[in-house]
């Protein structure tokens, strides 16, 4: 099974999109975790009334963050195989079929797969990001975000037994450092195909270029420089 791990902070109507896009997957064995985190524009009622026994959700009365907000999906998940979808992301129909066939079939020392993402802007493409890194990546992921976003990795659970979750101090730059500290001991690998369709334009996301967003990125290197010295 794959856990399918969701967290979300005040944006319901992508929320919303976010589910239908794992619903419409080709491949069927998965549970959905959703963390609503310190939400108040109706995602909790909403939750509450949702009837689909793959789906769990958890609330966090005050927000923790998205890397908190995930480590509460890891604490409950169940699978083999664990994915992230951003609330404000979408999955193409085989994005969990493709992942797990590649991982699947992988060798012990690989622990995590990825795919290709592209952006979209108000349903026009924007910009895509298609690396082609495999194997031993930890190098190419010391000094940037080498490979794509959280949204479109698998990874089996068995590698949450060598590393910690996601690193809760980092307000950005997180799925980075995650990928980093897996891909320090285990292998990495890719599936040649745009499986998850990145939505940006929105005023709330943290890869936005403000002060207070450039701060958290300034933060995330000197936690790198302490991590990896």
């Amino acid at each position: 099974m794959i856990s399918v791990i969701i967290p979300t902070h005040n944006r319901l109507k992508m929320l919303k999109r976010a589910i239908s896009s794992v619903e419409k997957q080709t491949f069927k064995n998965y549970e959905i975790i959703i963390i609503s985190d310190g939400s108040t524009d109706g995602t909790n009622d909403y939750l509450c009334s949702i009837k689909n026994d793959k789906i769990k959700f958890y609330i966090n009365e005050t927000s923790k963050g998205a890397s908190g907000a995930r480590n509460i999906g890891l604490d409950h998940a169940k699978g083999d195989y664990i994915a992230f979808l951003d609330d404000d992301d979408e999955w193409f129909v085989n994005h969990l079929e493709l992942l797990f066939q590649k991982l699947s079939n992988s060798n012990d020392k690989v622990g995590l797969v990825y795919g290709w993402i592209d952006y979209y802007e108000n349903d026009k493409l924007i910009n895509s990001k298609h690396p082609k890194l495999k194997g031993n990546i930890f190098k190419e992921m010391l000094d940037k975000q080498a490979i794509t976003n959280s949204s479109v990795l698998m990874i089996k659970s068995r590698v949450l037994d060598t590393i910690i979750g996601f690193d809760e101090k980092l307000l950005r730059g997180n799925d980075g450092d995650f990928i980093r500290r897996i891909s320090k001991f285990y292998n990495v690998d890719f599936v040649p195909k745009v499986l998850c369709k990145v939505h940006v334009g929105h005023e709330d996301r943290i890869t936005l270029n403000n002060p207070k967003n450039l701060n958290n990125e300034i933060n995330s290197y000197f936690e790198r420089l302490k991590k990896f010295k």
